[in-house]
């Protein structure tokens, strides 16, 4: 199976609940709909595939924007990046926002595609002047650490402060975080841990879960404690969160808290290989130095590749040395 980003398991909640999202105009509430999403959560995407195929063709924008994900990371069907645009872009010139915003993630991220920074926020701010928070989180994360765009303190705070006043996950994730990173004030990181715990038990938040483990690894406000870091970690995981699983990658390959296991490695870095480009590059590296798999120059070309595309500097220096 390939992988989601958490963003893109976002867009398929936001298909189907009224959260500041458009809704389909027509169909989405037929019994092929309804079956196709059935398929879908069931895993079954080759039945998902035919149904939602067929009702985009007749213009369900919410069907689309399924399409579209599908193409972009091949369920049920080869991936195929331009594929997955020519749906996005249709379901999202719709207005469908969670469209918006997995075309913003495809391009900040180079999933399937060459990164282009410029179509990304251009995507993000659609989403984010929509409304939806979700995007109003990814732009304060963008302006705090300087993701496509220079860093800006008070960028960061705007689209902080705006989501915060929704009630919604993301909305409280932008509060929780306001207290986490001393946002406009001093740090409270007890506070932001207990409405973190909150969001997790309400929403089974995979990125309050990826938080909680940050506090509990690196001990915010709290004594460290890895067993509990990795228990949160394994949550976000099982919920598909590609930066967990790039996390578990990276522990695996250094072995840093945890043993080190080639094996392992590879099979974390190749659940989030198309969201990370630091599960592209240890790909790479496991295929150079044939840790944990046959040495292979040309597959370890490949990976350092595609982590180039997704920007990333390290792979650039792999990959030169193997031209």
């Amino acid at each position: 199976m390939r992988k989601y980003s958490v963003l893109i398991l976002s867009l398929l909640l936001c298909l189907t609940v009224a959260n500041g999202c458009k809704q389909s105009n027509k169909n989405t509430q037929s019994d092929a709909y309804n079956q196709a999403t059935i398929y879908y959560k069931a895993k079954k995407y080759d039945n998902a595939f035919k149904l939602f195929s067929e009702l985009a063709e007749e213009g369900d924008d919410s069907s689309q924007s399924y399409l579209g994900i599908m193409y972009m990371y091949g369920l049920g069907v080869r991936s195929d990046s331009e594929g997955a645009k020519y749906w996005l872009v249709m379901a999202a010139e719709k207005g469908v926002v969670g469209s918006m915003i997995a075309l913003a993630d495809m391009y900040k991220n180079g999933i399937g595609t060459i990164r282009d920074c410029e179509k990304g926020l251009y995507w993000y701010n659609k989403a984010s002047e929509s409304g939806d928070t979700m995007a109003m989180y990814s732009l304060s994360r963008m302006y705090r650490y300087g993701i496509c765009v220079e860093a800006d303190n008070v960028e960061e705070i705007n689209y902080l402060y705006k989501a915060a006043q929704v009630n919604d996950e993301y909305g409280l994730l932008c509060r929780a975080l306001i207290l986490f990173d001393g946002t406009g004030g001093e740090k409270n990181y007890l506070s932001a841990m207990k409405l973190f715990e909150e969001i997790s038990d309400e929403y089974d938040s995979p990125l309050s879960y990826l938080y909680l483990y940050s506090i509990y690894y690196y001990g915010y406000g709290v004594d460290v404690n890895i067993p509990m870091a990795f228990t949160y970690l394994k949550k976000a995981s099982d919920l598909d969160l590609a930066g967990a699983d790039y996390t578990f990658a990276a522990q695996f390959f250094t072995g840093e808290h945890l043993e080190k296991d080639y094996k392992k490695a590879h099979h974390y870095a190749m659940k989030s290989q198309l969201s990370e480009s630091g599960s592209a590059y240890i790909l790479g590296v496991l295929y150079e130095q044939g840790f944990g798999v046959p040495v292979d120059t040309e597959e370890a070309k490949k990976w350092y590749r595609q982590a180039v595309d997704m920007g990333n500097e390290k792979a650039k220096k792999r990959f030169s040395a193997l031209q």
